[in-house]
């Protein structure tokens, strides 16, 4: 097959861009929670501030998608060139991870910071297994050196962050009295 001189066109693309200097800026740039144990909760604080000699911005901020688990606590409002700080909550539900953006709009300028976080689960370690230390009687004697110890061993196998709290329980088992 012959080619023609027509077939074969040149086409150029001119683009042109203008860079202008930041109005508002946030800080840090990338909201990174890092991995945070899964139902628990993580906030960190995102830091705005105008530029000098710029009139104040009122702060608008989009809703965050639901299932993304990032909530704004704190309630927007007019950013001088004084740093406002935002606090932003992280509480993931599964394991995986998680990644949005928080559009931010004034009336002078609109931008986007990015949210990341993984939701991680930690491995807890008991002995004995089942959690429950058997004492036996215990007598209580005038000296009150009459005692019976056990020892709980609580364990986080994980390199995750694990909260957990002890409930001491009245009353034993069947046939065991408290």
């Amino acid at each position: 097959a012959q080619t023609s001189k027509k077939d074969n066109q040149i086409v150029y693309l001119g683009l042109t861009n203008c860079v202008l200097p930041p109005i508002l800026t946030a800080a840090p740039p990338i909201l990174d929670f890092g991995e945070v144990t899964s139902q628990q909760r993580k906030i960190l604080p995102l830091t705005f501030q105008a530029e000098v000699g710029v009139e104040p911005q009122e702060l608008r901020l989009d809703a965050l998608p639901e299932s993304g688990c990032f909530t704004v606590l704190s309630a927007p409002r007019t950013v001088t060139n004084k740093p406002f700080q935002l606090m932003v909550e992280f509480h993931p539900k599964l394991v995986q991870i998680y990644q949005t953006y928080l559009q931010v709009r004034t009336q002078s300028t609109q931008f986007q910071v990015p949210l990341r976080g993984r939701g991680v689960r930690p491995v807890l370690h008991i002995e004995p297994a089942n959690g429950v230390l058997k004492l036996g009687s215990v007598t209580h004697g005038k000296d009150g050196k009459d005692q019976t110890t056990e020892k709980l061993v609580i364990k986080n196998d994980s390199q995750f962050e694990l909260k957990y709290s002890l409930e001491a329980v009245v009353g034993g088992g069947p046939g065991e009295h408290g």
